[in-house]
């Protein structure tokens, strides 16, 4: 099942490989910024607290949420806990995707996109911003070389891959050392993928690709 997000509380599902989506859970208005999956369960984050679980990704239900109004950006999974950030300092974190707690970080910030791998969260946003924890309350800054934003980060088991603002890549195969890769695009690139043995990053009409994460080529609109 594949699951899509956006405003005013949309959600989409697709059991046919994205051909035919049906809208979901219309008991929220809220903006809904992202989705991930892992340990069985759907977590939809929005803004307000919002949560939203699935197992099925067609039957949803909102998670239990203290009292602290955040605007949740994007979820990931270790294997033992779910870590929420937020546009702020604070995470949220849940055993089991139900119920949920606030906790401060340390050496946290803003970040829009996360990812969890190699025994680590990894987290980047404004500015070039990449931080990492291996608890998910605990974070280092990373030197990322890039000072522009960055959106969304990829772990494929071997590198991380994170994408931003004019065209900007970096990959590090440890979260810690980072390499700025030539795109030759001046686009905001906005999410990234892999599978198959080939990384896909883009906006819009914007698609590049790439198997080695040096040499990226524009596919044609």
């Amino acid at each position: 099942t594949y699951v899509l997000v956006g405003s005013a509380g949309t959600l989409l599902s697709s059991s046919d490989n994205g051909a035919t989506w049906v809208s979901r859970y219309a008991n929220s208005a809220v903006t809904l910024n992202s989705v991930a999956f892992a340990a069985g369960r759907f977590v939809a984050v929005g803004n307000s607290s919002t949560i939203l679980t699935s197992t099925n990704g067609v039957d949803w239900t909102q998670a239990v949420v203290l009292n602290v109004s955040s605007t949740l950006v994007t979820a990931a999974h270790d294997g033992t806990k779910w870590i929420v950030v937020t546009g702020s300092t604070n995470v949220f974190t849940s055993p089991d995707g139900l119920a949920w707690t606030s906790a401060t970080t340390t050496g946290g910030g803003s970040a829009i996109g996360l990812v969890y791998g190699a025994g680590k969260f990894v987290a980047v946003g404004a500015s070039g911003a990449i931080r990492t924890s291996t608890d998910g309350l605990t974070w280092t800054a990373r030197t990322s070389n890039t000072s522009n934003g960055l959106t969304d980060i990829i772990y494929d088991g071997a590198n991380f891959v994170a994408v931003g603002s004019t065209g900007t890549i970096v990959t590090s195969p440890d979260a810690e050392t980072w390499t700025v890769r030539t795109s030759g695009s001046t686009s905001t690139l906005s999410a990234v993928a892999f599978g198959a043995g080939r990384y896909v990053v883009g906006v819009g009409g914007t698609m590049l690709t790439s198997t080695d994460l040096a040499t990226w080529s524009a596919v044609p609109n």
